[in-house]
Protein backbone atom coordinates (compact mmCIF):
# COMPACT_ATOMS: atom_id res chain seq x y z
CA UNK A 1 0.00 0.00 0.00
CA UNK A 2 1.63 3.30 -1.09
CA UNK A 3 1.82 6.19 1.34
CA UNK A 4 -0.58 9.05 0.60
CA UNK A 5 2.30 11.53 0.23
CA UNK A 6 3.89 9.83 -2.74
CA UNK A 7 2.83 11.07 -6.15
CA UNK A 8 3.06 8.76 -9.11
CA UNK A 9 2.59 9.26 -12.81
CA UNK A 10 -0.17 7.58 -14.78
CA UNK A 11 2.23 4.80 -15.84
CA UNK A 12 3.08 4.05 -12.17
CA UNK A 13 6.54 5.62 -12.26
CA UNK A 14 7.74 8.09 -9.62
CA UNK A 15 7.13 11.81 -10.11
CA UNK A 16 10.29 13.27 -11.69
CA UNK A 17 12.31 15.77 -9.63
CA UNK A 18 9.84 15.61 -6.73
CA UNK A 19 12.57 16.25 -4.17
CA UNK A 20 13.83 19.27 -6.10
CA UNK A 21 10.34 20.78 -6.28
CA UNK A 22 9.84 20.31 -2.52
CA UNK A 23 13.27 21.85 -1.82
CA UNK A 24 12.57 24.90 -4.01
CA UNK A 25 9.11 25.42 -2.44
CA UNK A 26 10.54 25.21 1.08
CA UNK A 27 13.32 27.64 0.11
CA UNK A 28 10.86 30.16 -1.29
CA UNK A 29 8.74 29.97 1.88
CA UNK A 30 11.76 30.43 4.15
CA UNK A 31 13.19 33.33 2.14
CA UNK A 32 9.82 35.06 2.08
CA UNK A 33 9.40 34.73 5.85
CA UNK A 34 12.93 35.97 6.55
CA UNK A 35 12.65 38.96 4.21
CA UNK A 36 9.25 39.90 5.63
CA UNK A 37 10.53 39.74 9.22
CA UNK A 38 13.45 42.02 8.29
CA UNK A 39 11.82 44.60 6.02
CA UNK A 40 8.31 45.01 7.45
CA UNK A 41 9.49 46.49 10.77
CA UNK A 42 11.77 48.88 8.87
CA UNK A 43 8.89 50.04 6.68
CA UNK A 44 6.56 50.40 9.66
CA UNK A 45 9.04 52.58 11.56
CA UNK A 46 9.67 54.94 8.67
CA UNK A 47 5.99 55.82 8.30
CA UNK A 48 5.13 56.15 11.99
CA UNK A 49 5.55 59.94 12.03
CA UNK A 50 3.30 60.34 9.02
CA UNK A 51 0.72 58.08 10.65
CA UNK A 52 0.49 60.28 13.75
CA UNK A 53 0.07 63.42 11.65
CA UNK A 54 -2.55 61.70 9.49
CA UNK A 55 -4.44 60.55 12.58
CA UNK A 56 -4.50 64.07 14.02
CA UNK A 57 -5.68 65.50 10.69
CA UNK A 58 -8.45 62.92 10.47
CA UNK A 59 -9.57 63.74 14.03
CA UNK A 60 -9.66 67.48 13.24
CA UNK A 61 -11.63 66.82 10.08
CA UNK A 62 -14.11 64.62 11.92
CA UNK A 63 -14.57 67.24 14.63
CA UNK A 64 -15.23 69.97 12.03
CA UNK A 65 -17.76 67.79 10.19
CA UNK A 66 -19.51 66.94 13.47
CA UNK A 67 -19.76 70.60 14.52
CA UNK A 68 -21.03 71.60 11.06
CA UNK A 69 -23.68 68.88 11.18
CA UNK A 70 -24.75 69.96 14.67
CA UNK A 71 -25.01 73.62 13.65
CA UNK A 72 -27.03 72.71 10.54
CA UNK A 73 -29.43 70.61 12.61
CA UNK A 74 -29.85 73.35 15.21
CA UNK A 75 -30.61 75.89 12.47
CA UNK A 76 -33.23 73.57 10.97
CA UNK A 77 -34.93 73.11 14.35
CA UNK A 78 -34.70 76.77 15.38
CA UNK A 79 -38.01 78.56 15.95
CA UNK A 80 -39.27 81.61 17.86
CA UNK A 81 -39.42 79.75 21.19
CA UNK A 82 -35.84 78.45 21.16
CA UNK A 83 -34.13 81.15 19.08
CA UNK A 84 -32.04 82.60 21.92
CA UNK A 85 -30.83 79.23 23.13
CA UNK A 86 -30.12 78.02 19.60
CA UNK A 87 -28.02 81.09 18.84
CA UNK A 88 -26.13 80.56 22.09
CA UNK A 89 -25.39 76.92 21.24
CA UNK A 90 -24.38 77.79 17.67
CA UNK A 91 -22.03 80.47 19.01
CA UNK A 92 -20.38 78.05 21.43
CA UNK A 93 -20.04 75.39 18.69
CA UNK A 94 -18.55 77.95 16.30
CA UNK A 95 -15.72 78.61 18.75
CA UNK A 96 -14.56 74.98 18.72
Amino acid sequence: MPLPFHIFLANGGPFPERSLIIFIAAGVILVTLILASIFLPLLAKSEKGNTEELKEEMERSAMIRSVDAAISTIRELMNDENHAVAVSVITSYSQI
